[in-house]
């Protein structure tokens, strides 16, 4: 259930960041699928309706995320994305062979949505697509599945079990690894900072203290240099050049996309069309990334 909750949270804060998923436009770009068409795929039941009616991709992810909530709930494509996250690895989404035209969305290996600072486990985790019952094996039937395996190669299973047996043989003085800290961990961590304030230095009195001193000889407090005081991130008209259709304004020191200004009411809500404040390339990747942006190269 913890983990279930975890999912969901990442899903409802991090919400834009899947709705304008980058493998949603490169599959639809080596397909005949449109995007719109994709991200319904990757959403579950109560979601896809949810972005039919309101053809809005952040408010469907949260739709889901809410969904996702409920115990006994069924996971999609989504789920996955969000748990390579919640999890630290690279997951392997293994979708079997069939006669399936989404199986290009579906059948890639999932990065996780960290920093770049951010340590990402080298173990990868396996999941294949599959069914318990009522498989419906004639030719033309669609492959419709109904629950997920974790799939284990076999020499690393003997590999692991060997090595297991080899270090339960050892002394007990050999030291342990490090464990990987956890939620419950950070808060407790958390709950003894918060517990413990920070002592506050002693000042020693002195004569000007006390008003016992020459007022004009009192030494005035050094004013803040330039370095202490905290900078905004610049933008740098290098990105002009790999990302042709972005315009910056000096003034408001905000970025707008020149492709999604043409087309607002395709490109749907985007903070490239009332002006993005946060300087970073990282944003402007997601956003030639995103859906609405490759709607609005469509449309123009």
């Amino acid at each position: 259930m913890l983990l279930r909750l975890l999912v969901a949270g990442e899903l409802l804060f991090n919400a834009e960041y899947y709705a304008e998923y980058s493998p949603f436009g490169e599959t639809s770009c080596n397909t005949d699928i449109s995007v719109e068409t994709l991200f319904s795929i990757a959403l579950k039941r109560q979601a896809e309706k949810k972005f039919s009616e309101s053809k809005d991709e952040c408010e469907a992810v949260k739709a889901q995320a809410l969904s996702t909530c409920t115990v006994g709930e069924w996971s999609s494509f989504l789920n996955i994305l969000a748990l390579a996250t919640v999890i630290s690895r690279p997951i392997s989404s293994v979708y079997p062979d069939f006669n399936f035209r989404y199986r290009k969305l579906l059948h890639r290996t999932v990065m996780p949505r960290l920093p770049l600072e951010t340590e990402i486990s080298s173990g990868q985790v396996s999941i294949l697509w599959s069914r318990a019952g009522g498989f419906d094996n004639r030719p033309g039937t669609w492959f419709e599945p109904n629950h997920f395996v974790p799939v284990i190669n076999k020499r690393q299973l003997n590999d692991g079990g060997r090595e297991k047996h080899d270090k339960s043989s050892k002394s007990s003085n050999t030291l342990k690894p490090k464990s990987q800290p956890t939620l419950f961990s950070f808060q407790k961590k958390f709950s003894t900072l918060r517990q413990t304030p920070p002592s506050k230095p002693i000042h020693k009195r002195t004569a000007e203290m006390a008003g016992m001193g020459d007022c004009s000889k009192t030494k005035k407090k050094p004013e803040p240099s330039a370095t202490n005081v905290g900078h905004k991130r610049k933008f740098l008209n290098k990105w002009k050049e790999e990302f042709p259709w972005l315009i910056f304004s000096e003034e408001n020191n905000s970025m707008t996309c020149s492709i999604c200004l043409q087309a607002p009411e395709v490109a749907g809500k985007s903070q490239f069309i009332s002006g993005s404040n946060s300087c970073k390339k990282e944003t402007i990747q997601i956003h030639g990334s995103s859906n609405g942006h490759f709607r609005a190269m469509a449309a123009v």
